[in-house]
């Protein structure tokens, strides 16, 4: 068909150009900065993408910064790509916000994933 993009994978440009509208568009935990981690191993192990706190403490060491990991399959086509690094930015924002041992998936973390994809999608909140 005409005018259908081919699914390809996620180039480099593209991924930086993914890293730096998430650091534009959405806040980190607080205490702590994102890092984008492009990944071929996380797909042969069957995994899309992980999401991390690194410390996983709630309080890094006092005047440093901790990291939000996000881990992204290398290898995804750009629009997958995209939403697996909104999936796993929610990650980061859930499990900073609350305790683990809740439900990886509760209500907590759909709210969290509502405010990353509207932020980068540039949605409005209604």
């Amino acid at each position: 068909m005409p005018g259908r993009k081919l699914i390809v994978a996620c180039t480099a440009k593209e991924w930086r150009a993914l890293q730096d509208k998430a650091r534009a568009t959405v806040a980190p935990p607080d205490s702590y900065s994102w890092r984008f981690v492009w990944s071929a191993a996380i797909l042969r192990e069957g995994d899309f993408g992980r999401a991390r706190l690194s410390p996983t403490s709630q309080e890094p060491e006092p005047g440093k910064r901790g990291q939000a990991i996000v881990t992204v399959a290398r290898g995804l086509a750009e629009d997958h790509t995209e939403e697996t690094m909104i999936h796993e930015m929610a990650h980061c924002l859930d499990s900073w916000a609350h305790a683990a041992g809740r439900g990886d998936h509760d209500s907590h973390f759909w709210l969290c994933y509502g405010a990353v994809w509207r932020a980068m999608k540039g949605a409005g909140t209604g």
